[in-house]
C-alpha cells in the first residue's frame, strides 16, 4: 500500500517543521513527505532541503479573513483531494517528531476492520484525569462552543481523539464525515477553547455520529507534553508511568510549543528541556 506523511509549515520560520523532518531522516523513515505551505516562496524553502525519501510541497489558497491554520484545518480532512494518488495518508502536527523506528510502520499498517489509527486525549499517566477535576468537562464545553448542547451531550464522557498523529485510508468514509463536521462547526471555530482544536472537535463529532471505527493507539504515539511531561530513561524519553516505555511520537502540544520542561526520570534525578528535536536535555543542579 503506497502510504504518505502529510504535515504543515508552522509559522513563522518553520522550526518545528525542521524538528520534524529532521526526526523522520534519524529514525530512517523512508516515506514519502508532503508538506502544506501558504505560498510559493515556501514551497521552494521546502523543497530546497534534500531529503532522501523524497519531499513536496502543495500550496494552498489562504482564503480572505483566514489565517494559514485556518487554511490547514480546513483542508486537512480533504488530504486526499489536495494530495491525491496515495492510498494511506499519515497526519503529523509540525509540533511533533518521531523518536523511535517503529512508530511509522504501525500507522502505516491498516488495522483490521479500522481504517483509522488515532490516540485518544487520554492515558493513565496524565495527572488531569485523576484529580478532582478531570477534563470531561472542559471537552464537553469545547464540543458545545462549535457544535451545539446537543451534540455535547451525545458526546458527554467520550474523551477526544487527537488528530495531531494519525493515519487513514484514502477511500474511507471518515474523510466525508470529517469535511462535513468541518463545515458545520466552521463559523464557530475560534469560541473552541485551547488547548483543544476544532477540527480535533469536528473528527471526534464525525466519529461520534457516524459510529467510524477507530483503531486507538496507546498515547506514546501521540505524546500530549502538555497532559504530561514525559521521564528521561536510558538516554531517550519514555512514559512517566510503569513500565516507562519508550515514547514514539512526541507532540509539542498547547503551551509546551515554546516552553523549557522539567523531567524526571523516576529516581530523583530532574532534567531540563525544551523538547524539541534534536534533542537536548540537561541535568538540573541542585535538584529541586
Amino acid at each position: 500500500m503506497s502510504c504518505v506523511v502529510v504535515t504543515a509549515w508552522d509559522a513563522p520560520r518553520g522550526a518545528l517543521l525542521a524538528g520534524l523532518r529532521g526526526s523522520l531522516d534519524a529514525v530512517g523513515c523512508d516515506l514519502p513527505l508532503r508538506v502544506l505551505v501558504p505560498d510559493r516562496a515556501t514551497a521552494q524553502a521546502v523543497v530546497r532541503q534534500p531529503r532522501a525519501a523524497g519531499v513536496g510541497a502543495v500550496v494552498l489558497g489562504v482564503r480572505a479573513g483566514e489565517d494559514f491554520a485556518d487554511t490547514v484545518a480546513r483542508t486537512r480532512p480533504l488530504l486526499p483531494q489536495a494530495v491525491p494518488g496515495f492510498a494511506r495518508y499519515i497526519w503529523l502536527d509540525p509540533a511533533t517528531w518521531v523518536q523511535t523506528a517503529d512508530a511509522l510502520p504501525v500507522l502505516a499498517a491498516t488495522a483490521p476492520g479500522a481504517p483509522l489509527s488515532a490516540c485518544y486525549q487520554a492515558d493513565r499517566a496524565y495527572p488531569a484525569w485523576f484529580g478532582d477535576d478531570p477534563p470531561w468537562r472542559a471537552m464537553r464545553q469545547a464540543v458545545e462552543a462549535a457544535f451545539g448542547r446537543e451534540t455535547g451531550n451525545r458526546l458527554w464522557l467520550c474523551p477526544l481523539v487527537d488528530g495531531g498523529v494519525m493515519a487513514l485510508d484514502a477511500g474511507a468514509p471518515h474523510w466525508r464525515a470529517w469535511a462535513e463536521a468541518v463545515a458545520e462547526g466552521w463559523e464557530r471555530r475560534r469560541a473552541v477553547p485551547a488547548p483543544y482544536a476544532f477540527a480535533d472537535v469536528a473528527l471526534s463529532v464525525a466519529l461520534e455520529r457516524r459510529r467510524l471505527p477507530l483503531a486507538p493507539l496507546p498515547a506514546r504515539w501521540n505524546w500530549l507534553c502538555h497532559q504530561a511531561a514525559p521521564h528521561w530513561s536510558g538516554g531517550r524519553l519514555v512514559e512517566p508511568a510503569p513500565p516507562g516505555a519508550a515514547i514514539r511520537i512526541l507532540h509539542l502540544s498547547g503551551p509546551t510549543r515554546a516552553a523549557v520542561m522539567r523531567l524526571g526520570d523516576g529516581e530523583g534525578r530532574w532534567f531540563r528541556s525544551t523538547l524539541r528535536h534534536p534533542l537536548a536535555v540537561q541535568p538540573m543542579e541542585p535538584a529541586p
